[in-house]
């Protein structure tokens, strides 16, 4: 875990150089096709330097938006570049222990974290405890399980570590924790779970 603290907290500032536009519309297009509904406090775990919130801004259920990630740095970057939107807070923390009170979120978003998470079981338990009855939850990568894995295995060493298991393992994990998954999709640019509480 202190590896890829210490990683991300690095390459916070070269983060960006990953977000093209194509990125930010293939974002945009999974959130209206599969997404639109959210509405009320939605919690971004995992947000890097703010990449969702232009996206989720746009949508007017949303009251509020909580920007959570691990390395300070991403936080720091988030809030510099992104911190201009109105009704948006970021907090410095790990998923395994979010600083929010039971039932408090409706709506929680997992985009390009969950094989960085040192403990998803733990994480998936904290996103169960933050969401309201009926909350929804998003765990979203743009590529398939294999295509993520070996794109970490060649990126650098402490990706490699990190491993996101086929879907329909993530989907059952998810139904174990007590939620209901209502789309479980993969395909080569795309791993979608969504699931209710």
């Amino acid at each position: 875990m202190q590896d890829s603290h210490l990683f991300f907290n690095e390459i916070a500032y070269r983060w960006d150089e990953k977000s093209t536009k194509t990125i930010v519309n293939r974002l945009q297009n999974i959130f209206d096709v599969y997404l639109a509904e959210i509405s009320g406090q939605v919690l971004d775990t995992g947000c890097g330097t703010g990449i969702l919130i232009p996206i989720l801004e746009k949508y007017k259920e949303i009251s509020r938006i909580i920007e959570l990630d691990i390395a300070k740095n991403m936080v720091r970057n988030a809030k510099d570049k992104q911190g201009y939107f109105k009704n948006t807070g970021f907090i410095n923390g790990d998923a395994v222990h979010i600083p929010l009170m039971d039932n408090s979120i409706d709506t929680v978003i997992a985009y390009a974290v969950y094989p960085h998470i040192h403990d998803p079981q733990k994480a998936l338990e904290e996103f169960y405890r933050i969401l309201k009855p009926g909350g929804r939850l998003a765990i979203l990568h743009l590529m398939g399980h294999k295509e993520l894995n070996d794109m970490h295995r060649d990126a650098h060493e402490v990706f490699a570590r990190h491993y996101l298991p086929p879907v329909e393992i993530v989907a059952n994990i998810i139904r174990q924790k007590g939620f209901n998954p209502d789309i479980s999709i993969e395909q080569k640019n795309l791993y979608l779970i969504k699931a209710v509480k």
